[in-house]
């Protein structure tokens, strides 16, 4: 259980007319982990929504 040090963070993107998670992401919490989210998203039309 947990290390601080070592985080792991699921990011997800969601389809919201099938209510469904389409692709998904584990990593750090830096731009190079969103960086592969987007880069696995590119052969698709998608809209970005940020939550914090």
């Amino acid at each position: 259980m947990g290390n601080k040090q070592n985080q792991r963070w699921l990011r997800y993107a969601w389809e919201s007319r099938l209510k469904r998670i389409v692709i998904h992401v584990f990593g750090d919490r830096s731009k190079n982990t969103l960086d592969k989210l987007l880069t696995l998203l590119s052969p698709f039309s998608y809209s970005v929504l940020l939550y914090r």
